[in-house]
């Protein structure tokens, strides 16, 4: 695989293009595409030998208009807005424009999973770019994420569609709070660095 950094232009360019672009997040590194290509989707779930009907999570930036895309309550908007960027997920329910392949088809409730990174320079390449992305850790489906570049490389180089990747630190490896803000009340689905208690404390603005 390439390796790039966040200033080249490749990486954008590939995202574009409909390849996989490997990248380090605050948790783990990252395989990611453009949400609107579904031949990426394919390319991405056949490299990592991944279920296609599995959801995979959003990743925006600052410059994203969340309210466009997805159905957001005053309480759910405290949440966003207290947290985000950070190590959050939220689960929302996507308006019709959002595109089919990233909403999550294995619930009785078709949500999305959104995340706002606030590592700086991950943050910034977002910014770049015209459309969000999807990112699902870096690793053969149902082992351990990698950690470097340098594992991805030797893994993945070769596999159709995993032509580069981002080269640099990946931050403490501790999941994000994954967090249903689609009903009347905040309910947690993984705990990460963010409570509960927490989020209960926004959302209701106590």
């Amino acid at each position: 695989m390439i390796s790039l950094s966040f200033n080249d232009e490749k990486a954008v360019e590939d995202l574009r293009n409909g390849f996989v672009v490997a990248l380090p997040t605050e948790t783990v590194y990252g395989f990611a595409i453009r949400w609107d290509s579904f031949e990426a989707l394919k390319t991405l779930c056949e490299g990592k030998g991944r279920d296609i009907n599995k959801p995979i999570s959003i990743m925006v930036g600052t410059n994203f208009d969340i309210n466009s895309y997805f159905e957001i309550s005053a309480g759910a908007r405290k949440v966003i807005d207290e947290f985000l960027p950070g190590p959050l997920t939220v689960l929302l329910k996507p308006k019709s424009q959002v595109p089919s392949q990233v909403v999550s088809k294995n619930s009785s409730s078709a949500l999305v999973g959104v995340r706002i990174p606030d590592s700086p320079d991950l943050l910034s390449f977002l910014n770049k770019l015209e459309f969000p992305l999807q990112v699902t850790s870096a690793n053969e489906s149902g082992e351990p994420p990698l950690l470097t570049f340098a594992e991805i490389d030797k893994q993945f180089t070769g596999i159709k569609g995993f032509r580069s990747g981002i080269n640099g630190p990946v931050g403490s490896g501790c999941p994000t709070t994954v967090v249903d803000l689609s009903g009347e009340k905040p309910e947690v689905r993984r705990l990460g660095q963010i409570t509960q208690e927490e989020i209960d404390k926004a959302f209701f603005g106590k």
